[in-house]
């Protein structure tokens, strides 16, 4: 078997193991630790091509893309280069790759905002071209920031809900004591749960018929530093039917200060547990989600 690893001209960034307890319901690696190896990937790839250590924290976006699923005891190797044409030439690509196999999971692609094509983010990084990076590119989730949504009227509506609400603690910010993306991806992960509901998708369905709540791509835009005792809450909704998949959207705030902290733009499938591939979204779930779009 070739176990050539995924973007293997890049530099090793991170390696690790998918621990039995960082699984989820269906029986494979979270979501928050795919960005929880991107986000360290990216602050050992600024030491090591001289930029000194960054925080991670810092404002940007994170586009994820979730190609194959990584299972308990799975070895993860995380790859990191730059991008060196195209719309996106400068920005950071990571690839999460099985260590055995060298099989693609993930990948990553990082952007400063504001973003300017061509000035890349750590220089020293080794290149690659926007084709070598194609897997990275977004596909079902827009590129660049998201506009800050009117989420007082959407709950008053009922379009939104409030999926989480929450403290920060020290453990989830960086040497900046500013929140992590892996964080607000944790939060995202918890909320989910509530909006896929709130959409009509419920969990007994699911476990009528064997299946499973997945993301496929996601974007994180972290906006605003939340600090250690910052009260938030996650405001989300559901749109966009389209065959298998639907979206969601996330705004996190700041409860004290009504300030928005990080965006979420998730594109989501619905999994067969069994079959391990996704299934058709059944009619009244594309018509719950057409209703809260009117």
């Amino acid at each position: 078997m070739n176990n050539r690893p995924a973007l293997a001209a890049g530099i090793l960034t991170r390696r690790e193991l998918v621990n039995r307890w960082e699984c989820d319901e269906n029986d494979h690696w979270n979501v928050q630790f795919y960005v929880r190896a991107f986000e360290q990937a990216s602050e050992i790839a600024a030491v090591k091509t001289g930029a000194g250590q960054v925080a991670a924290a810092r404002r940007r976006i994170i586009h994820v893309r979730y190609h194959r699923e990584m299972m308990e005891s799975q070895g993860v190797d995380v790859r990191t280069a730059r991008i060196g044409d195209g719309a996106f030439a400068g920005a950071v690509v990571h690839a999460i790759s099985d260590a055995e196999t060298g099989l693609l999971s993930a990948t990553a692609l990082e952007t400063q905002t504001p973003f300017t094509a061509g000035n890349p983010i750590y220089p020293g990084l080794p290149e690659v071209s926007a084709e070598a990076a194609e897997a990275a590119m977004p596909r079902g989730v827009p590129a660049g920031p998201d506009q800050a949504a009117d989420t007082e009227s959407m709950l008053r509506s009922g379009k939104a809900i409030e999926s989480h609400c929450g403290v920060v603690r020290v453990n989830e910010t960086d040497n900046n004591r500013e929140i992590l993306a892996t964080a607000v991806v944790s939060r995202f992960s918890d909320g989910a749960t509530h909006i896929w509901n709130h959409a009509g998708v419920l969990p007994q369905w699911l476990r009528d018929n064997g299946n499973g709540r997945v993301a496929v791509e996601m974007k994180i835009g972290m906006v605003e530093a939340a600090r250690e005792g910052d009260p938030l809450r996650l405001v989300s909704w559901a749109f966009d039917p389209q065959g298998k998949s639907f979206a969601l959207r996330h705004q996190m705030e700041n409860l004290a200060t009504g300030r928005v902290v990080a965006t979420g733009f998730v594109r989501n499938l619905v999994l067969n547990h069994q079959s391990r591939r996704a299934v058709a979204l059944p009619d009244f779930i594309v018509r719950a989600l057409e209703k809260q779009q009117d």
